[in-house]
């Protein structure tokens, strides 16, 4: 749970600048939800919507922006989608690594 968000906005040359000073990286988490949730509500009218991977396909995804959101697992979930196994993180600074020869 976010215990302290401060909020500083002023204006600098006709543009507005917001400043937050958080606590905590549960504070971070929760500003950008909803800066998120309320830029999607703002364009779309609503926290669900559709996402057109390809442009001109029909298959249509719908995506989510309701609270709360699922915590993924960065490796594991880019294994699972790729279908790939990557090494342990302590190997990821290996020379060679990013040009595939390793994975």
């Amino acid at each position: 749970m976010c215990v302290s968000v401060a909020v500083r906005c002023v204006s600098m040359g006709g543009r507005g600048l917001c400043v937050v000073v958080v606590n905590s990286i549960s504070c971070v988490l929760f500003v950008v939800h909803i800066v998120c949730v309320g830029m999607v509500r703002e364009i779309h009218g609503t926290n669900i919507v559709p996402y057109h991977p390809v442009e001109g396909d029909e298959k249509v995804f719908e995506v989510d922006w309701s609270a709360p959101f699922r915590r993924v697992s960065m490796i594991d979930e880019l294994e699972r989608q790729l279908n790939a196994t990557f090494p342990p993180p302590t190997q990821f600074d290996t020379p060679g690594l990013c040009k595939g020869e390793v994975i």
